[in-house]
């Protein structure tokens, strides 16, 4: 490979942080205007009457019945594999 090439594996890393580069430029630019922006929208957002959840802890239980307990025997008549 000639040293004056660029591989296409790093063109393809600097083109990608070029990119990031340049979508960062406007909140660069918001950040050092003090941050707030007189023509962005103010967003609210209302809920209405939606119902909340229930947050009350549940009442406690009695005992939960456990099941019973399996037990497998081997067959006999079978030969172990």
């Amino acid at each position: 490979m000639l040293p004056s090439c660029v591989s296409p594996r790093r063109a393809a890393v600097i083109a990608y942080v070029g990119s990031l580069l340049l979508r960062s430029l406007p909140l660069v630019q918001w950040e050092r205007s003090g941050g707030s922006d007189s023509d962005s929208p103010k967003v609210i957002v209302d809920f209405g009457d939606l119902p909340r959840p229930n947050r009350n802890p549940l009442p406690a239980k009695a005992e939960t019945p456990t099941a019973p307990e399996l037990v497998i025997e081997p067959d006999p008549t079978r030969k172990p594999s």
